[in-house]
């Protein structure tokens, strides 16, 4: 089919298409990027992971089953619920469990944007994003946020606005509470340490919008559940969920699960 813009205007795509090629060229002369699991270089269509090891990463592919899957299952009945996933099985690959573990705990902010990219470079095509008005990372409390230095879930939805361009919103939920670690906690124990953590902000920039929720690990889903609890009072909200991994979870422990 002949393309039916004008002939300056398709001269004009072409270069601007091969300053972007250039432009990305240099940056990777300047500033080479390394895969997360091997460290080798990555070429310039390479994102966050080597080709070699990205087909070795465990996905749980969520694409066709975003409006009832098992963490959408999670929450219904609790908050309106839209659609969610989970990338990667976590707990299941040593190479995937240390990247989260570095960009969570081991000074790795930049790991947490770049899967945040990811995320959406793999969650685009199937029109995850569509009809999503912002992103809300889940947030720390400040005592854990001075002590870690960055937020995690706010680089991954950092990475995910990059691509997509929703824009992210800081100001709608807090957490309030200063909750213990929940690695080794039950479900029942994971819900009574999670109440009353967060609070709404701002629930009028809220109204009537479609909220993306950010997080790096979906567990029992309790932390992400009193967050959504609070954002749910705002008006005609619909809520979904993106979480960069998910681990396939036994009914006696959660022991070690982050």
């Amino acid at each position: 089919m002949n393309d039916p813009r004008p002939l300056t205007h398709r001269l004009m795509a072409r270069l601007c298409l091969a300053a972007l090629h250039t432009a990305r060229s240099i940056a990777e002369l300047v500033s080479p990027r390394f895969c997360l699991v091997c460290d080798q270089r990555l070429s310039h269509d390479e994102r966050g992971v080597c080709a070699r090891c990205d087909i070795t990463l465990p996905r749980r592919g969520d694409m066709l089953t975003t409006g009832d899957n098992d963490i959408t299952r999670l929450f219904y009945g609790i908050f309106p619920i839209e659609r969610a996933a989970a990338l990667f099985v976590y707990g299941s690959c040593k190479e995937l469990d240390g990247i989260i573990h570095a960009a969570k705990y081991g000074n790795r902010p930049d790991i947490a944007e770049e899967c945040g990219m990811m995320m959406a470079h793999e969650y685009a095509p199937s029109g995850f994003f569509e009809g999503i008005d912002m992103i809300v990372p889940l947030p720390l409390h400040k005592n854990r946020l001075r002590k870690r230095g960055y937020n995690q879930s706010r680089l991954l939805a950092e990475g995910i606005s990059t691509v997509t361009g929703i824009p992210i919103a800081d100001d709608a939920v807090t957490r309030v509470r200063d909750t213990a670690t929940q690695a080794y906690m039950p479900h029942d124990q994971r819900l009574a340490n999670m109440r009353g953590a967060f609070a709404l902000d701002n629930a009028a920039r809220l109204k009537g919008r479609h909220i993306l929720v950010v997080d790096d690990v979906v567990t029992t889903g309790a932390t992400m559940r009193e967050c959504c609890l609070q954002l749910a009072k705002a008006q005609d909200v619909r809520i979904s969920i993106l979480a960069l991994a998910r681990p396939i979870l036994s009914e006696e422990t959660f022991e070690g699960i982050v």
